[in-house]
């Protein structure tokens, strides 16, 4: 994610292909979190789709996370999104971590396909 697809795909596009919170220090990003809307679940309820949560490594520790989260939480709410869902890496143990802390649950409900093309 760069600043020029966010400003192109994010902002400058009707309709747009995602949403973007940025969590700012006056003139300098510190943190964002990209999702968009799952307007239809299997649950036949929408939800919300966490993409990516990014916290400027300057910034880490201070909860820029945890606020980007609540907030996301809080636009979820607005429009009666039941669910966000998200993937981390095996790998990041960190962001384990980090969705632990937040109470987030692991789901071994599905299995992730993916199709190259």
């Amino acid at each position: 994610m760069t600043p020029q697809i966010v400003r192109k795909r994010g902002f400058r596009k009707n309709p747009i292909d995602f949403y973007c919170i940025v969590a700012e220090d006056e003139d300098k990003i510190a943190g964002i979190l990209v999702y968009y809307f799952l307007p239809y679940t299997a649950q036949n309820i929408p939800a919300i789709y966490m993409k990516e949560i990014y916290v400027d490594e300057n910034y880490r520790g201070q909860k820029i996370g945890e606020q980007l989260m609540k907030t996301l939480i809080k636009e979820a709410e607005l429009n009666n999104c039941k669910q966000i869902k998200w993937t981390v890496a095996p790998w990041n143990e960190a962001g384990t971590k980090f969705c632990e802390r937040l109470g987030a649950k692991d789901n071994n409900d599905w299995l992730n396909f993916e199709l190259s093309l």
